[in-house]
């Protein structure tokens, strides 16, 4: 259990938003509109091409781990910068990202 929770916001980005059946997006800019009101710019690779959309996410993610969140469905945000996720995908997409 933690003893400490930490606030989203206050988190390293971008953040990796991995989904149930594991499709996932990069949030790369996130603001506290609310407790319970959070707005960003998420990244995502569709038909092999980065795609960038506004999104936004209303519920405070709950803190369960260090820089590990939840949201509802099984929805967890992490930080990418971890070594258990050298090799995933997001990485490549992160790097390209910041190259254009």
């Amino acid at each position: 259990m933690l003893n400490n929770r930490k606030d989203i916001i206050d988190a390293k980005l971008p953040l990796l938003m991995l989904a149930p059946d594991n499709s996932w997006e990069l949030i790369v800019t996130l603001e506290k509109i609310a407790d319970d009101h959070y707005h960003g710019l998420f990244i995502r690779i569709k038909s092999d091409q980065l795609e960038s959309r506004e999104l936004s996410i209303h519920e405070a993610p709950f803190h369960v781990a260090e820089d590990i969140w939840e949201l509802q469905y099984g929805i967890q945000v992490m930080t990418l910068d971890h070594d258990t996720l050298r090799n995933h995908p997001a990485n490549t997409a992160w790097q390209n990202w910041q190259q254009k």
